[in-house]
């Protein structure tokens, strides 16, 4: 998300959408991928209900780094 606009809710509303339309055409999972060290993205994630699934090392390239993709599951309710 452009800087101008983070910190306003709109990622969280948009994925709150997303989950939402996903339950309502029954998919079988729901999974999201963010790079390694994107914090903000990782706790925004959590809070929906989403947990770490799986990491690829080294697998995407950001601002001349290689680094891990985290990819997470969504488990909604069932985390706890």
């Amino acid at each position: 998300m452009h800087r101008d606009y983070r910190g306003r809710g709109i990622g969280k509303a948009l994925l709150k959408k997303g989950i939402e339309v996903a339950k309502r055409l029954k998919a079988k999972n729901i999974w999201i991928e963010y790079l390694d060290g994107n914090n903000v993205a990782k706790h925004l994630y959590e809070s929906l209900g989403f947990v770490e699934w799986c990491r690829l090392p080294k697998y995407r390239k950001h601002y001349g780094r290689y680094g891990d993709s985290v990819k997470m599951l969504y488990v909604g309710d069932g985390k706890k």
